[in-house]
Protein backbone atom coordinates (compact mmCIF):
# COMPACT_ATOMS: atom_id res chain seq x y z
CA UNK A 1 0.00 0.00 0.00
CA UNK A 2 1.35 3.39 -0.94
CA UNK A 3 1.79 5.88 1.86
CA UNK A 4 -0.62 8.78 1.66
CA UNK A 5 1.05 11.91 0.38
CA UNK A 6 -0.10 14.61 2.77
CA UNK A 7 1.66 17.92 2.43
CA UNK A 8 1.84 19.57 5.83
CA UNK A 9 3.34 23.00 5.24
CA UNK A 10 1.34 25.48 7.26
CA UNK A 11 3.32 28.41 5.84
CA UNK A 12 2.46 27.54 2.24
CA UNK A 13 -1.08 28.92 2.34
CA UNK A 14 -3.67 30.18 4.82
CA UNK A 15 -5.22 27.24 6.60
CA UNK A 16 -8.86 26.33 6.11
CA UNK A 17 -9.05 25.10 9.71
CA UNK A 18 -7.78 27.91 11.95
CA UNK A 19 -6.93 27.97 15.65
CA UNK A 20 -8.61 30.27 18.14
CA UNK A 21 -6.00 33.03 17.98
CA UNK A 22 -6.15 33.18 14.18
CA UNK A 23 -9.94 33.21 14.41
CA UNK A 24 -9.79 36.11 16.88
CA UNK A 25 -7.71 38.13 14.43
CA UNK A 26 -10.15 37.34 11.63
CA UNK A 27 -13.09 38.52 13.71
CA UNK A 28 -11.67 41.45 15.67
CA UNK A 29 -9.17 42.85 13.20
CA UNK A 30 -10.40 41.72 9.79
CA UNK A 31 -14.14 42.10 10.48
CA UNK A 32 -14.89 38.57 9.34
CA UNK A 33 -18.49 37.46 9.00
CA UNK A 34 -19.11 34.71 11.56
CA UNK A 35 -21.57 31.93 10.68
CA UNK A 36 -22.62 29.61 13.51
CA UNK A 37 -24.02 26.32 12.26
CA UNK A 38 -25.21 24.89 15.57
CA UNK A 39 -28.87 24.48 16.49
CA UNK A 40 -31.15 27.22 17.78
CA UNK A 41 -30.90 26.18 21.42
CA UNK A 42 -27.11 25.95 21.41
CA UNK A 43 -26.87 29.30 19.65
CA UNK A 44 -29.21 30.99 22.13
CA UNK A 45 -27.20 29.66 25.05
CA UNK A 46 -24.13 31.40 23.73
CA UNK A 47 -22.28 32.28 20.54
CA UNK A 48 -19.38 34.34 19.22
CA UNK A 49 -20.26 38.00 19.58
CA UNK A 50 -21.76 39.20 16.29
CA UNK A 51 -22.28 35.74 14.81
CA UNK A 52 -25.26 34.88 12.63
CA UNK A 53 -26.79 31.42 12.81
CA UNK A 54 -26.77 29.55 9.51
CA UNK A 55 -28.45 26.16 9.09
CA UNK A 56 -26.88 23.66 6.71
CA UNK A 57 -30.41 22.79 5.58
CA UNK A 58 -30.35 26.08 3.70
CA UNK A 59 -27.61 24.65 1.47
CA UNK A 60 -29.68 21.77 0.12
CA UNK A 61 -32.37 21.51 -2.52
CA UNK A 62 -35.86 21.46 -1.06
CA UNK A 63 -37.13 20.43 2.35
CA UNK A 64 -37.41 16.69 1.65
CA UNK A 65 -34.69 14.26 2.65
CA UNK A 66 -31.70 14.98 0.44
CA UNK A 67 -28.35 16.70 0.51
CA UNK A 68 -27.85 17.87 -3.06
CA UNK A 69 -27.09 21.54 -3.61
CA UNK A 70 -29.96 23.59 -5.06
CA UNK A 71 -29.87 24.33 -8.77
CA UNK A 72 -30.40 28.06 -8.18
CA UNK A 73 -26.97 29.02 -6.86
CA UNK A 74 -27.70 32.73 -7.17
CA UNK A 75 -30.57 32.37 -4.70
CA UNK A 76 -28.26 30.44 -2.39
CA UNK A 77 -25.70 33.25 -2.60
CA UNK A 78 -28.42 35.74 -1.65
CA UNK A 79 -29.21 33.63 1.43
CA UNK A 80 -25.57 33.85 2.47
CA UNK A 81 -25.58 37.60 1.82
CA UNK A 82 -28.59 37.96 4.13
CA UNK A 83 -26.45 36.32 6.84
CA UNK A 84 -23.70 38.88 6.29
CA UNK A 85 -21.43 37.19 3.76
CA UNK A 86 -19.75 39.79 1.58
CA UNK A 87 -17.32 39.58 -1.33
CA UNK A 88 -14.84 41.78 0.52
CA UNK A 89 -14.87 40.19 3.98
CA UNK A 90 -13.44 36.86 5.14
CA UNK A 91 -15.82 34.31 6.65
CA UNK A 92 -15.32 32.29 9.82
CA UNK A 93 -17.62 29.27 10.18
CA UNK A 94 -17.98 27.59 13.56
CA UNK A 95 -20.00 24.67 14.83
CA UNK A 96 -19.63 21.78 17.22
CA UNK A 97 -16.03 21.11 16.27
CA UNK A 98 -16.78 18.05 14.17
CA UNK A 99 -18.61 16.41 17.08
CA UNK A 100 -22.11 16.44 15.59
CA UNK A 101 -22.30 16.01 11.82
CA UNK A 102 -19.73 18.46 10.49
CA UNK A 103 -22.36 21.03 9.49
CA UNK A 104 -19.81 23.83 9.72
CA UNK A 105 -17.75 22.18 6.98
CA UNK A 106 -20.82 21.70 4.78
CA UNK A 107 -21.48 25.44 4.98
CA UNK A 108 -17.82 26.30 4.31
CA UNK A 109 -17.70 23.84 1.41
CA UNK A 110 -20.84 25.38 -0.08
CA UNK A 111 -19.22 28.81 0.02
CA UNK A 112 -16.23 27.28 -1.73
CA UNK A 113 -18.49 25.98 -4.51
CA UNK A 114 -20.08 29.43 -4.78
CA UNK A 115 -16.64 30.95 -5.34
CA UNK A 116 -16.21 32.74 -2.01
CA UNK A 117 -12.58 33.16 -1.06
CA UNK A 118 -11.12 33.46 2.45
CA UNK A 119 -13.44 31.00 4.15
CA UNK A 120 -12.17 29.46 7.38
CA UNK A 121 -13.37 26.87 9.89
CA UNK A 122 -12.77 27.31 13.63
CA UNK A 123 -10.81 24.23 14.66
CA UNK A 124 -12.32 22.83 17.84
CA UNK A 125 -15.60 24.63 17.24
CA UNK A 126 -17.39 27.35 19.17
CA UNK A 127 -16.40 25.72 22.45
CA UNK A 128 -12.74 26.48 21.75
CA UNK A 129 -13.57 30.17 21.32
CA UNK A 130 -15.49 30.34 24.58
CA UNK A 131 -12.81 28.48 26.51
CA UNK A 132 -10.26 31.02 25.27
CA UNK A 133 -12.30 33.78 26.93
CA UNK A 134 -13.12 35.78 23.79
CA UNK A 135 -16.27 37.88 23.29
CA UNK A 136 -19.34 35.69 23.85
CA UNK A 137 -23.01 36.63 23.60
CA UNK A 138 -26.12 34.97 25.00
CA UNK A 139 -29.54 35.25 23.44
CA UNK A 140 -31.56 34.38 20.33
CA UNK A 141 -30.62 35.01 16.73
CA UNK A 142 -30.55 38.57 15.48
CA UNK A 143 -30.86 40.42 12.18
CA UNK A 144 -27.38 40.04 10.71
CA UNK A 145 -25.77 42.80 8.71
CA UNK A 146 -26.45 42.17 5.05
CA UNK A 147 -23.59 41.66 2.66
CA UNK A 148 -22.92 41.91 -1.03
CA UNK A 149 -22.07 38.44 -2.22
CA UNK A 150 -22.23 37.26 -5.82
CA UNK A 151 -22.01 33.60 -6.79
CA UNK A 152 -19.07 32.71 -9.01
CA UNK A 153 -19.48 28.92 -9.06
CA UNK A 154 -16.36 26.76 -8.88
CA UNK A 155 -16.97 23.02 -9.07
CA UNK A 156 -13.46 21.72 -8.41
CA UNK A 157 -14.50 20.44 -4.96
CA UNK A 158 -17.88 18.98 -5.95
CA UNK A 159 -18.84 15.60 -7.45
CA UNK A 160 -22.20 14.86 -9.03
CA UNK A 161 -23.93 11.50 -9.48
CA UNK A 162 -22.59 11.42 -13.04
CA UNK A 163 -19.06 12.01 -11.77
CA UNK A 164 -19.40 9.12 -9.34
CA UNK A 165 -20.73 6.80 -12.04
CA UNK A 166 -17.67 7.56 -14.17
CA UNK A 167 -15.38 7.10 -11.16
CA UNK A 168 -16.66 3.56 -10.60
CA UNK A 169 -14.80 2.53 -13.73
CA UNK A 170 -11.67 4.56 -12.95
CA UNK A 171 -9.23 2.83 -10.57
CA UNK A 172 -7.25 6.06 -10.36
CA UNK A 173 -10.02 7.70 -8.31
CA UNK A 174 -10.51 6.66 -4.69
CA UNK A 175 -14.08 6.47 -3.37
CA UNK A 176 -14.19 7.20 0.36
CA UNK A 177 -17.22 6.36 2.51
CA UNK A 178 -17.01 8.37 5.74
CA UNK A 179 -20.14 7.06 7.49
CA UNK A 180 -20.18 4.80 10.55
CA UNK A 181 -19.21 1.17 10.03
CA UNK A 182 -22.75 -0.15 10.43
CA UNK A 183 -23.93 2.20 7.67
CA UNK A 184 -21.12 1.04 5.41
CA UNK A 185 -22.20 -2.55 6.08
CA UNK A 186 -25.84 -1.90 5.19
CA UNK A 187 -27.69 -0.07 7.99
CA UNK A 188 -30.07 2.67 6.84
CA UNK A 189 -30.69 4.88 9.91
CA UNK A 190 -31.45 8.07 7.96
CA UNK A 191 -34.09 6.99 5.50
CA UNK A 192 -31.86 5.78 2.68
CA UNK A 193 -33.77 3.80 0.06
CA UNK A 194 -31.17 1.01 0.12
CA UNK A 195 -28.25 0.02 2.30
CA UNK A 196 -24.63 -0.77 1.54
CA UNK A 197 -21.78 1.16 -0.01
CA UNK A 198 -20.39 2.06 -3.41
CA UNK A 199 -18.39 -0.67 -5.16
CA UNK A 200 -14.67 -0.63 -4.14
CA UNK A 201 -15.26 2.23 -1.68
CA UNK A 202 -12.79 2.59 1.20
CA UNK A 203 -14.31 3.01 4.65
CA UNK A 204 -13.03 5.90 6.76
CA UNK A 205 -15.24 7.00 9.66
CA UNK A 206 -15.09 10.79 9.65
CA UNK A 207 -15.09 10.91 13.46
CA UNK A 208 -11.65 9.32 13.55
CA UNK A 209 -10.13 12.39 11.88
CA UNK A 210 -10.62 14.58 14.97
CA UNK A 211 -9.25 14.47 18.51
CA UNK A 212 -11.51 14.23 21.55
CA UNK A 213 -11.67 18.03 21.75
CA UNK A 214 -12.84 18.32 18.15
CA UNK A 215 -9.51 19.49 16.71
CA UNK A 216 -8.70 17.95 13.34
CA UNK A 217 -5.78 15.57 12.93
CA UNK A 218 -2.72 16.95 11.19
CA UNK A 219 0.71 15.85 10.07
CA UNK A 220 1.79 12.35 10.96
CA UNK A 221 -1.43 11.64 12.87
CA UNK A 222 -3.49 12.30 9.77
CA UNK A 223 -1.11 10.36 7.53
CA UNK A 224 -1.25 7.39 9.88
CA UNK A 225 -5.04 7.35 10.09
CA UNK A 226 -5.48 7.55 6.32
CA UNK A 227 -2.99 4.78 5.72
CA UNK A 228 -4.71 2.58 8.30
CA UNK A 229 -7.95 3.00 6.35
CA UNK A 230 -6.23 1.85 3.16
CA UNK A 231 -6.50 5.09 1.23
CA UNK A 232 -3.93 4.91 -1.60
CA UNK A 233 -1.55 7.82 -1.90
CA UNK A 234 -1.39 10.34 -4.69
CA UNK A 235 -4.88 9.72 -6.08
CA UNK A 236 -7.84 12.09 -6.40
CA UNK A 237 -10.79 11.12 -4.22
CA UNK A 238 -14.57 11.41 -4.15
CA UNK A 239 -15.96 11.49 -0.61
CA UNK A 240 -19.54 10.61 0.29
CA UNK A 241 -21.79 9.99 3.30
CA UNK A 242 -25.59 10.20 3.57
CA UNK A 243 -26.30 13.75 2.47
CA UNK A 244 -22.97 15.44 1.83
CA UNK A 245 -22.39 16.83 5.34
CA UNK A 246 -19.92 14.48 6.99
CA UNK A 247 -18.24 14.08 3.63
CA UNK A 248 -17.87 17.86 3.33
CA UNK A 249 -15.88 17.84 6.57
CA UNK A 250 -13.48 15.21 5.24
CA UNK A 251 -13.28 16.90 1.83
CA UNK A 252 -12.30 20.21 3.43
CA UNK A 253 -9.64 18.51 5.55
CA UNK A 254 -8.16 16.54 2.65
CA UNK A 255 -8.08 19.54 0.34
CA UNK A 256 -6.30 21.57 2.97
CA UNK A 257 -3.57 18.93 2.94
CA UNK A 258 -3.09 18.95 -0.80
CA UNK A 259 -5.36 16.05 -1.77
CA UNK A 260 -7.65 16.49 -4.78
CA UNK A 261 -10.86 15.58 -2.97
CA UNK A 262 -14.43 16.25 -4.07
CA UNK A 263 -17.60 16.05 -2.02
CA UNK A 264 -20.53 14.11 -3.46
CA UNK A 265 -23.31 16.23 -1.99
CA UNK A 266 -26.10 13.95 -3.21
CA UNK A 267 -24.42 11.01 -1.45
CA UNK A 268 -26.42 7.96 -0.36
CA UNK A 269 -29.77 9.72 -0.23
CA UNK A 270 -29.50 10.34 -3.96
CA UNK A 271 -27.50 7.27 -5.02
CA UNK A 272 -29.57 4.67 -3.17
CA UNK A 273 -32.82 6.14 -4.51
CA UNK A 274 -31.82 5.16 -8.05
CA UNK A 275 -32.36 1.39 -8.21
CA UNK A 276 -30.27 1.17 -11.38
CA UNK A 277 -27.10 2.18 -9.54
CA UNK A 278 -24.91 -0.48 -7.90
CA UNK A 279 -24.35 -0.95 -4.18
CA UNK A 280 -22.44 -3.59 -2.26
Amino acid sequence: MLALAVAVDAAAAPSRFVDVETARVLVEENAATVLDTRGLIAFARGHIDGAARFDWYDTREGAATGGRLPTDLDALARRFAEAGVDDARPVLVCGDGGQRWGEEARVAWTLDVLGKNKVHLLDGGCAAWREAGHAWSVGPDFAARSGGFTARPQFHARATKADVRRALADPNITLIDVRARDEFDGATPYGEARGGHLPRAVHLDWRTLSDADGSVLRGEALRSRMNEAGVPGGQPAIVYCTGGVRSAFVTELLREHGIDARNYDGSMWEWAADAALPLE
